[in-house]
Order: C-alpha cells, then sequence, then structure tokens
C-alpha cells in the first residue's frame, strides 16, 4: 500500500493541509520543535484504524477530519476518509480494479492496532520503553518473536498443569499400583486369582480341549488340500482362458526359427533404415536421371567431343566470368558513363576557353595561365595595393585641395596688409607742432591787435584742440598697425603650411608612382592595357582565380576519367581474353577483335560473355547433378554393408531393402511374441495366480518368483494338454472335487463349534463366571482414567517438542533476518540476536563478533538498544505480507553518524517494497539520506503548513537555523 495523497483539515495544529503525489519510496518531512511533526506521527498512525477517545490524541478545533488516496501493490486505487470519531470509510476511486469488497482492515492486513503501532509506526518509545502492563509485554513480545508465538509462550505453563494431572492419576511413570490406579489394580489381581482358581478345578474342560485341537488338525488338512486344489483350478482357469493366446505365442516361435536372427538384429536393416534405403533409391534414380538430361543438354552447345576438358574449364573461369556477368550493367554503365564524362569535360573545354578570350584574348593557353600567380597571399597583396593606391590618390586630392585653400587666404591676407596705410609718429608730431604754431601765432596776433585774453585763449585753445585731435587720430591708426602686424603673422603661418603641404604632396605623389610601378607589374603580368582602372586589374585577378580553379576542375575529372577509363578498359580486356580462350569451345572460329576499340565494341563484347554465361549454367548445373549424384552414391555405399553391395548401385539397394524388410517383419514377430508374452505375464502377476503357483509348486518358489518362473511353469502344465478341450474338462473336474473337499470341511467345523459350545459352558460356572464379570467390570472402569493419564502425558510431550522446536526456530530462523538487520548496524559488532529462555520476558541475547553472550539489552548502551529492537520491527516488517508504509518519528536521534548511515542505507533497501515516512528535526539525518539515495522527498512542516522542497539543501538549511 502507498499514499498518494494525503488532506488534513482538522487535526491538531495542522488544518486545511493537503500533500499531494507523495512519493512511493521515502518522503521526509522535516520541522523544528513543535512544527507538529507528532501530530502528523499520529495522523500516518490512526489512518487506517480511526481515532479513538481513549488515545490521547491532539484536539481538533472542530472535529477530525482527515482523507487519504491510496494505491494498493495490485494497482488499485482507494480514498480512506475519518471523520470524527468514526470508523474509517473506504470508497473505490475511478480505476480500482478490485472486484470483491474490502475494508481497512483488508487493506492493513487484519493487523490490530496495537501491533501496527508497535511493528510499523516507530517513535523513541517503541524503542525505549516497554509496556507495563503484564498483558501488553505478552502481546509485545509476541509481535515481535512473530506469529503465533503467543500461544508458544503459554505453553510451558500448560505442559506442567498437564504433567501435574498424569501425575496426580499415575505418577512419573503411570504404574499401575499408584495413587489412582492403586484400587483399580487390586481389585483386577483379585479377580485373576478367581478366575484361575476355576480353571484350575476343572478337568473336563481340558480333555474337550484336546478333542477341539484334533479337529482343529484335521480342519488344517482339509483347508490344505482344498487351497492346493483352489491353486490348481486357477492355473486351469487361466490356462483354459489364455491357451490359444499362448499356443499362438509357441507357432510364431517356431516361424521366428526361420530367420537370422544374428544378421536381421544388426542395427543396419531397421525400419528407419529401410525407409532410408527407400528414400536414397528414389532418390538416386531421379538425380541419375538428372545427370543423364543435364549431359545431354551440355552436349547440345560443345563443339569439342571431351566434354569433361570443355566443363572443367568452364567451371575454372565461372567465378570471373560470373563477376564480369553480374557486373556487365554495371560495366555499361561505367563505359557510358566515361563516354558522357569525356563529351561533357570537352564542352566545358570549349566554354572556359570562351570566357578566356572573352576576357582577355592575350591568354592562349591553359598552362600560361596556370602559370600566372593568384594565390591567396597575391590577391591580398594586390588588394592591399589597390586600396592603398586609393587612398593615396584621397590623401593627395584632399592635400592639393587644402594647398588650394591656403593659397587663396595668402591672397586674402595680402590684399588686407596692403589696404593698411602706415603712419609715423615724427610726423604727426611735427603736423601738431606746425598747426599748434599757427594758433600761437594767431594768439599774438589777437593778443596784440585785439585783446590780451582773447589772444592767449586762442592761442591756447588751438593749441590744445589740435594737440586733442592729433591724439585722437593718432590712436586711432595705432590700431590698424597692430591688426596689420597680426595680419602679417598669419600669413607666415599661412606661407609655412602652403610649404608643409606642398612637401607631402611632393611625397604623396613619390608613393602612388611607387604604387603605381608595382600595380603595373600586376597590369603587364595580366596583359591589361597601359593606365587601366585598377579596378579592372582586380577583377581581372579573381576572374583568373575563378577560371583557374575550373581549369584545374577540369584536369582533375579528365584524370579520374582517364583512370576509370584505363581501370574498365583492363577489366574488359581480362574479360576479352577470358571470352577468346574459352570461345573455342563452343564456336567453330576464334572470336577475337580490335583491343584499342575494345570499349566502342562493348555490345558485341557482353553479348558473348552472355552466350558463355549461358555455357557456364548449363555446366553448373551439369556439376551439380554430378555432385547431387556422387554425394548420393556415397550414402549409398555408407548404408549399405559390405556383405549386401552387388555390382551396380541399384542392385545393392534392392538387395539391402529386401533385407530391410525381412528384418522389419522378423521384429514384427518378436514384438508379437512379445506383446502375448505380456498378455500372458498380465494374468500371471495377479496376487491371486501367483498365490496359487506357489501353492501348486512350494519347491520352485521357495527363493520367490519373478516372470519367467510363473511362464516356465505355466509351460509346464500348458505342456500337459494337447488342446483347450482336454484342459476344459479337467477343470471341471477338479471344481467338483473341491465342492465334496468343502462339504467336509463344514462338517469339521461344525463338529469343532458343538466342542467349543461344550468348552464354554464347562468354563462358565459361577466362580468363573463372577471372577470375569469382576475383571471386565475393573478394567472397564479403568480405561478412562488410564486414558485421561494417557493423554495428559502425551499433550505435555507433544507441547515440550513444540516449544522446543519453536524456541529453536526462533533463534536459528525467526530472529536470523533481525541479525543480519543488526550486524549490519553495528558493522558486525553483534552477529546474532537470541530469545530470552522466559520467552514471556521483553528481552534479548546478543552475541558479539567474538561469541560472548550478553544476557540482556538493559546493559547495552542506549543506542546499541535501541537499534536492537529497530532491527527486529524491521525483520518483522519484511516478513509480513503487504507493504504497509513504515513511519519513523525521529527513532534514529541516538545513533551516532555511522551507525546512522547502516541505518539509512537499510531504511533505503526497505523503502523498495514499503513507503516510508521520516519526521526529523535533525538536518544531518536529512544530509545522510540524501547522499545515499536520490529517490527521497522533501516535505518542511512548520507550524501545521507542508511546503515541497525541490531539494534536499532546502530543508537541511531550513533545520539548521
Amino acid at each position: 500500500m502507498k499514499i498518494e495523497r494525503l488532506d488534513i483539515n482538522d487535526f491538531g495544529i495542522i488544518s486545511n493541509q493537503t500533500l499531494k503525489d507523495i512519493n512511493s519510496g521515502i518522503v521526509v518531512i522535516g520541522g523544528l520543535n513543535r512544527a507538529g511533526k507528532t501530530t502528523m506521527f499520529q495522523i500516518l498512525r490512526h489512518l487506517g484504524y480511526g481515532f479513538s477517545k481513549k488515545n490521547s490524541l491532539p484536539s481538533a478545533r472542530n472535529r477530525y477530519q482527515v482523507g487519504a488516496d491510496i494505491r494498493l501493490d495490485n494497482g488499485a486505487r482507494y480514498n480512506i476518509s475519518l471523520d470524527g470519531y468514526k470508523e474509517p470509510k473506504l470508497n473505490k476511486l475511478d480505476n480500482a480494479i478490485d472486484k470483491v469488497e474490502i475494508s481497512c482492515r483488508d487493506i492493513y492486513k487484519n493487523l490490530d492496532f496495537f501491533t501496527y503501532q508497535q511493528l510499523f509506526t516507530i517513535s523513541l518509545d517503541e524503542l525505549q520503553q516497554v509496556p507495563q502492563e503484564n498483558s501488553q509485554q505478552k502481546r509485545l513480545q509476541s509481535i515481535l518473536l512473530g506469529a503465533g508465538l503467543s500461544d508458544i509462550i503459554e505453553i510451558q505453563s500448560i505442559s506442567k498443569n498437564l504433567k501435574g494431572k498424569a501425575e496426580n492419576i499415575g505418577g512419573k511413570r503411570g504404574a499401575c499400583n499408584v495413587y489412582d490406579f492403586k484400587p483399580y489394580n487390586k481389585q483386577i489381581r483379585q479377580g485373576l486369582k478367581l478366575r484361575q482358581e476355576a480353571l484350575q478345578e476343572i478337568e473336563i474342560y481340558q480333555q474337550t480341549d484336546k478333542k477341539i485341537e484334533e479337529i482343529e488338525k484335521r480342519i488344517t488338512d482339509k483347508e490344505r488340500e482344498i487351497s492346493y486344489l483352489k491353486a490348481k483350478i486357477t492355473v486351469l482357469d487361466i490356462l483354459k482362458n489364455k491357451f490359444e493366446i499362448w499356443q499362438e505365442k509357441k507357432e510364431l516361435e517356431l516361424k521366428l526359427k526361420q530367420y537370422n536372427e544374428e544378421i536381421l538384429e544388426q542395427k543396419c536393416y531397421s525400419k528407419e533404415t529401410l525407409r532410408q534405403a527407400e528414400l536414397l533409391k528414389d532418390d538416386y534414380q531421379a538425380a541419375n536421371n538428372e545427370y543423364t538430361e543435364q549431359l545431354n543438354k551440355f552436349k547440345a552447345e560443345v563443339v569439342k567431343e571431351d566434354i569433361d576438358i570443355v566443363q572443367d574449364k568452364l567451371l575454372e573461369v565461372r567465378e570471373q566470368l560470373s563477376y564480369f556477368y553480374e557486373k556487365s550493367s554495371g560495366f555499361k554503365e561505367k563505359i557510358n558513363n566515361i563516354i558522357e564524362q569525356k563529351k561533357d569535360n570537352q564542352q566545358k573545354k570549349v566554354r572556359i576557353i570562351k570566357k578566356i578570350q572573352q576576357q582577355n584574348n592575350a591568354w592562349k593557353d591553359f598552362d600560361s595561365i596556370l602559370s600566372i600567380e593568384t594565390d591567396q597571399i597575391a590577391e591580398d597583396n594586390l588588394s592591399q595595393l589597390i586600396n592603398q593606391q586609393k587612398e593615396l590618390n584621397r590623401k593627395l586630392k584632399t592635400a592639393e585641395s587644402s594647398l588650394q585653400d591656403l593659397e587663396e587666404e595668402k591672397d586674402r591676407i595680402e590684399d588686407k596688409i596692403d589696404s593698411i596705410t602706415d603712419i609715423s609718429l615724427v610726423k604727426a608730431m611735427n603736423r601738431y607742432y606746425f598747426i599748434g604754431a599757427g594758433f600761437i601765432g594767431l594768439g599774438l596776433i589777437l593778443l596784440l591787435m585785439i585783446n590780451n585774453w582773447v589772444g592767449i585763449i586762442i592761442g591756447l585753445a588751438g593749441v590744445i584742440g589740435s594737440g586733442l585731435t592729433y591724439l585722437t587720430n593718432y590712436l586711432a591708426k595705432s590700431k590698424s598697425i597692430n591688426y596689420k602686424q597680426e595680419l602679417e603673422l598669419d600669413l607666415k603661418e599661412i606661407i609655412s603650411k602652403i610649404s608643409a603641404k606642398q612637401e607631402s604632396i611632393q611625397n604623396l605623389n613619390r608613393n602612388l608612382e611607387s604604387l603605381n610601378e608595382k600595380i603595373d607589374k600586376y597590369r603587364q603580368l595580366f596583359d591589361l592595357p597601359e593606365r587601366c582602372n585598377p579596378d579592372l586589374i582586380k577583377d581581372t585577378f579573381r576572374f583568373l582565380q575563378d577560371i583557374k580553379e575550373r581549369i584545374r576542375d577540369l584536369r582533375a575529372k579528365n584524370k579520374r576519367l582517364n583512370t576509370k577509363k584505363k581501370r574498365v578498359k583492363s577489366e574488359l580486356k581480362e574479360l576479352h581474353k577470358l571470352i577468346n580462350d574459352i570461345s573455342v569451345y563452343f564456336y567453330e572460329d576464334k572470336v577475337d577483335w580490335n583491343e584499342e576499340a575494345i570499349i566502342h565494341t562493348k555490345d558485341k563484347l557482353f553479348t558473348c560473355l552472355k552466350e558463355i554465361y549461358n555455357f557456364i549454367e548449363l555446366a553448373v548445373e551439369l556439376n551439380k547433378a554430378k555432385i547431387h549424384k556422387e554425394e548420393l552414391e556415397v550414402e549409398v555405399r555408407e548404408l549399405i554393408p559390405e556383405r549386401d553391395k552387388q555390382t551396380d548401385l541399384e542392385s545393392s539397394l534392392n538387395v539391402f531393402i529386401d533385407k530391410c524388410k525381412k528384418a522389419h517383419k522378423f521384429k514384427q514377430l518378436k514384438k508379437e511374441i512379445k506383446r502375448l508374452r505380456v498378455n500372458i505375464i498380465s494374468s500371471l502377476t495377479t496376487d491371486r495366480v501367483k498365490k496359487a503357483f506357489v501353492t501348486l509348486d512350494e519347491q520352485d518358489f521357495r527363493n520367490g518368483y519373478d516372470k519367467q518362473k510363473l511362464l516356465t511353469s505355466f509351460n509346464s502344465f500348458f505342456e500337459q494338454y494337447t488342446s483347450l478341450e482336454d484342459v476344459t474338462k479337467d477343470y471341471e473336474m477338479e471344481v467338483n472335487q473341491l465342492d465334496l473337499l468343502i462339504d467336509e470341511l463344514n462338517e469339521l467345523k461344525n463338529e469343532r463349534q458343538s466342542l467349543l459350545d461344550k468348552k464354554e459352558e464347562l468354563a462358565t460356572s459361577d466362580k468363573l463366571k463372577e471372577a470375569q464379570q469382576q475383571i471386565d467390570q475393573t478394567r472397564a472402569s479403568l480405561k478412562p482414567l488410564a486414558e485421561k493419564f494417557a493423554i495428559n502425558k502425551a499433550a505435555a510431550f507433544i507441547l515440550d517438542n513444540v516449544r522446543e522446536r519453536c524456541i529453536n526456530k526462533v533463534k536459528e530462523e525467526l530472529l536470523s533476518p533481525a541479525s543480519n538487520i543488526l550486524r549490519k548496524l553495528t558493522e558486525n559488532e553483534y552477529k546474532k540476536i537470541l530469545p530470552q529462555n522466559n520467552l514471556r520476558e521483553v528481552d534479548f541475547k546478543l552475541k558479539s563478533k567474538n561469541e560472548d553472550v550478553q544476557s540482556t539489552t538493559d546493559i547495552l548502551s542506549r543506542g546499541t538498544k535501541e537499534q536492537v529492537f529497530l532491527s527486529v520491527r524491521l525483520s518483522r516488517i519484511k516478513e509480513m505480507e503487504g507493504s504497509l508504509p513504515v513511519i519513523l518519528d525521529d527513532s534514529l536521534v541516538n545513533f551516532d553518524s555511522y551507525h546512522l548511515i547502516q541505518a539509512v542505507n537499510i531504511l533505503i533497501e526497505l523503502a523498495k517494497d514499503h513507503q516510508v515516512f521520516v519526521l526529523t528535526c535533525h538536518a544531518e539525518l536529512v544530509k545522510y539520506i540524501s547522499d545515499q539515495t536520490d529517490n527521497v522527498q522533501y516535505w518542511k512542516l512548520d507550524e501545521g503548513e507542508f511546503n515541497l522542497f525541490n531539494s534536499s539543501q532546502q530543508l537541511i538549511n531550513h533545520l539548521s537555523v
């Protein structure tokens, strides 16, 4: 059973949680303390049994509601639903295949809750604590030791009780003169004594007994006589019924003597060899006819008389000519391809020549073109030169344009400089002096002529005004002078640039001239006109590369074509030689033609090949017929022994077949004789008939009897009679004699019975009767008591043996799987788990690797003790029918790292058949599980909420907080 889905709507801390697609192997549910692991443990523990008010379960918010989808081992799917304290309800899901209605108890293999709890739901409580109640201890020990052992535990007390009851009746040995047997024994002895006394007093009784003894002897003799007569009648009856069969057997044996048994019994004359010889005869005749027919066909085609030589020659070249014949269509195709390829190559050559002439008439032949170097390095070099030329032309054009711009700028600056007038400070001062002197003279005149102040004012004003005027003009002219100086500096700089640019242009022209020379070499190499466009050179280079590739390809094809043509021609010459050599045997004149034109005369060649191949087929068929005939001849010679061989094979076969038929008839006679013999023996070997023969001839049969003795004895009876009528007559006479003897025997028995009655009367005196009555009554009363004693003793003995065997079985078998698990867990530190002498005790003894026996688990460490009880539980789980889920709630917490890894490996092994839930708060355990296997599903449980993790590391990180 596997849990696929779990819906927990209300249980303790967990509510409204769904676990989907639960892994069928190991399911790890990790959570910190108080996350809800114990709650989950209780859910899984009670899933198939329901929630009980008696158990201390976590409370529900409203009422318990849990559901689970499960899949059984046969693939059927069901849903288990738990509602409150009701019984679990089981519902079929859509694809359930069970036809019979089942219950949860059926799914849980009718295990009670206590058994399932103790075995399949393992917490520290199950590994550490023993139930306090004695009844639960007994149940637990019975669960741990295996089914049925709960009764074995009670055997000892039951056996003891039975022995006590038996000893109260007859003591330890059952003596008849002790305890409850004693009074009965005393009464029986008294009765025997009384009977003996009564018998000793009856003398007549003894005389009567003697007469009875004489009659008994006569009766014995009569019965022996009757027995002998009955035996004879039995043998005569068999002889009467089997007389004709035995007579037929005798006649067949006479016929059998006519055959030569020594020869016909040999294996070579068996039914199988007869069938084989007849088939060989038919096959040989057919093969001989086939050979004659094929020989005639072959002779009709051959012009030479020596057929064998012609056939050998054809077979000699058969393989070679077969090769050519089978490949003839291929050869024709190859020749056609050669012709077509040659034509195609010629057309390609014409096209290439035409393209070359279109490109350049100066190119005359392929060799001159191929001699032109057009490898990748040359192409790169040409491209580089042309690119450099273009770059230099671009730079030259740019430089010349720049030089022109500089010269234009130079002219413009020179014009500006020429437009600016030079002004001298001396001239300006002289002019100022003359004007000032004029104003001073004018002032003196006015001073002298008109007014002193007027003359002074005009003179000063004229001097100052003219000075200011000249000063202003001078300052303005000074700015023009500065500007002119700046222009002159710019002019020098431009002249310098013009000079540099002219030098750069000269360098560019020199470089360009060098490049042109290099490019010109390619132009001359390609036979191009002077001063052609560089791109034309480049295109021509590429054209040459392409055309050279085509020329090489064409020449390679021609080379391959010539190789193919040479190879085909060589093979055709070989074929031609073969046909020439062989044609003399089939044609009057030798077939011959020109070898040089062999390709063009292929049709004629292959026509001859076809005709000769037909001759070869005739030779092959003739050879097959010959070989088949010879093989059959070998088979015939091997089959027929030397004594039967005649001058020719067919006569030999006829003689051999005749002998095989005789041998077959001989064996049929023997088989029929054997059948008749078996028929007789089946009648003779019945107990009644064997007893009759022994009775008739005790001397011959005193050492036992076998079939041959019985037949010999039967034959001796047969020889006494000449016909069946004699046997019948003798049989009827003996039957009548038997009737007379039986009558006489009955009379003797009647007489004996009379004497016995008289003897009984003599023996039944009152005293004898009283003694016998006392003996019989006492024995009747003693019988139930003796039976009770025997029953108690036998039951106690059986129970002791059963208990001893069960204990040994527990030691050697039932606890052997648990011992194996413990060895793995403890690395062979402990190699065997043994039960306690008192099977009621929930404890075990352990045998270490040193053969030391530890009498109890109480002296072990806590971890080792838990390992012992875990081993026992896991072994019981593996032994039980079905694969119920196993739940572990931190039950490995006391294991160290090594033992924890061993336990994980054991759980992985268990998970192959069982679904294993591991509830833990320890990251270390999760890591060990993930290291050992990938078939694990990891769930985080945190405060009643589940989350599915994609990797173990997520859960490890959560638990490591």
